[in-house]
């Protein structure tokens, strides 16, 4: 969909073709079925990697901070992945029921987006297509912060992460730890830290989720084409 044609009284999410940083906002739309235009821009293929589509309109769009991604809403134009999440779990009342809850779910974020940003990292590093890196990199960084969230999940003993309904926290921690669970070995690292694994799996099994994630989410890849490991979809094993 090109831009003249998106329905400027929907939301539009603008991101590149890929999971990346802004999966947990789609995933929040989703489920809440808010009507949203999903602006997906395309990058070439290597060597070049060519850009275009997206800097033919980075400075048109009327935003402050120009970047992916980017929500409009009305007048609002925001950019910076966990501003637009925050602005929709507001917006949607998926921050929790107290600000006790809310501190909690923005904690949760962060902490998962610190996950997320040490995957990508790996992942476009030099060492990104390593079976034996990828392996270190499971069994470190992301076993240590799995097995953290799996103590928390513990010790909290509800439904969802951050009491019995989802909240935004749910999406950003489903999203970001299941690309890292995405290396071989992930889906057995899960069965040791069975907390996490029944997040995801309640996430996953959401009605209003359900058929997102089997189909569209699934079909699409965590990274740019440059990345070294998830540039391109993961089958699912």
């Amino acid at each position: 969909m090109t831009q003249d044609n998106l329905d400027k009284d929907q939301i539009i999410l603008g991101y590149w073709n890929i999971r990346g940083l802004v999966e947990p906002s789609r995933l929040t739309l989703q489920y809440t079925k808010t009507p949203y235009t999903d602006k997906m821009y395309q990058v070439g293929d290597a060597p070049e990697y060519n850009r275009d589509e997206w800097l033919g309109e980075k400075f048109k769009l009327g935003l402050d901070f120009p970047n992916l991604p980017y929500l409009i809403d009305g007048d609002i134009k925001l950019t910076q992945s966990k501003a637009i999440l925050y602005y929709l779990g507001h917006q949607k009342n998926l921050m929790g029921n107290n600000p006790q809850e809310e501190a909690v779910v923005t904690m949760l974020c962060e902490q998962a987006h610190d996950l997320r940003l040490e995957f990508g990292k790996f992942c476009f590093g030099p060492n990104g297509d390593s079976e034996s890196e990828k392996k270190k990199f499971l069994d470190t960084t992301v076993t240590e912060h799995i097995k953290q969230l799996n103590a928390y999940l513990g010790k909290n003993k509800s439904r969802f992460a951050v009491g019995d309904k989802p909240t935004v926290a749910d999406f950003q921690l489903f999203e970001y730890v299941d690309c890292c669970c995405s290396i071989d070995g992930g889906s057995m690292l899960l069965e040791k830290y069975t907390n996490v694994k029944e997040l995801l799996q309640e996430i996953r099994e959401l009605p209003e989720l359900k058929d997102y994630i089997a189909r569209s989410h699934a079909q699409l890849p965590m990274h740019i084409k440059m990345a070294k490991f998830g540039g391109k979809v993961i089958e699912q094993k």
